[in-house]
């Protein structure tokens, strides 16, 4: 909820909660970004180096206008929150953003067909490759209602690295590890091997890379959570690899594209 006392957009705000405590508005036409920073203690799932999964945390944001009427109202509880504010739904669409690779999000459900614009009481969002292609699909669950399984076509026309970790001397689905592949033009991607997503959900263990143009990477690197640290050479894309913790490249589980 934004409170009445203004404070300058030009710069970051921390804000402790309860964030009506902290005197903060937004005006018509305004342009924000909320960034959360989540610190745990004793909860989550702790890895070398300091990380931490932090687990079943709920943010809400509510916006008020001039006269005092929510406007907006992220994860709102009430199913008949409609009787009292004609503006405000219990469902809501589904949001789908897209990385455009400058640190900025495009928000693209109108470009994927009619029923991500369809309202929904959403819930859990799992990621996943089911057709073995090489992009990931998405499955949407709703309370009360059906599961949603959207299945990603043409996600593939760029190239892609699939790779699953087995841990010896770590757990045996590597969960905790950190991947790292480095690509001909110098750029990195990591990823870390975890077991959460979102609410009651969880993505596919093995991570996709997408690496766009690239017919090959240049090195690839995985920082297991027993600290071992197994660095392999380049090799092609379009490949579905599974990698042992102290062995390297064990089989290829799915298939490959040509």
């Amino acid at each position: 909820m934004f409170g009445a006392a203004p404070i300058s957009l030009a710069s970051a705000a921390e804000i402790i909660g309860p964030i009506e405590r902290a005197g903060v508005t937004v005006r018509r036409g305004d342009s924000i970004r909320v960034d959360t920073v989540l610190r745990t203690k004793s909860i989550g799932h702790f890895f070398p180096g300091g990380r931490v999964d932090g687990f079943d945390v709920w943010l809400e944001l509510q916006a008020l206008d001039e006269n005092g009427r929510t406007v907006f109202w992220s994860g709102r509880m009430e199913d008949n929150i409609n009787r009292v504010q004609l503006r405000v739904t219990y469902a809501q669409p589904p949001l789908l953003f897209h990385i455009r690779g400058n640190k900025q999000f495009e928000e693209v459900a109108n470009r994927v067909g009619p029923s991500l614009k369809t309202p929904k009481v959403a819930r859990g969002t799992a990621f996943g490759d089911i057709d073995n292609d090489g992009d990931p699909d998405l499955l949407l669950t709703t309370s009360g209602g059906p599961a949603y399984l959207y299945r990603n076509e043409g996600g593939n026309r760029n190239h892609f690295l699939v790779i699953k970790t087995e841990g010896t001397r770590s757990n045996r689905d590597g969960i905790g590890a950190i991947v790292k592949i480095k690509l001909p033009d110098g750029n990195t991607q990591w990823q870390m091997v975890k077991s959460g997503s979102s609410y009651c959900s969880q993505n596919q263990l093995p991570l996709i890379f997408g690496i766009g143009s690239h017919k090959k990477v240049d090195a690839i690197e995985i920082s297991w959570p027993s600290s071992q640290i197994d660095k392999l050479p380049g090799m092609a894309s379009n490949q579905f690899l599974r990698l042992k913790e102290g062995v390297g490249i064990e089989k290829q589980p799915g298939g490959q594209k040509s």
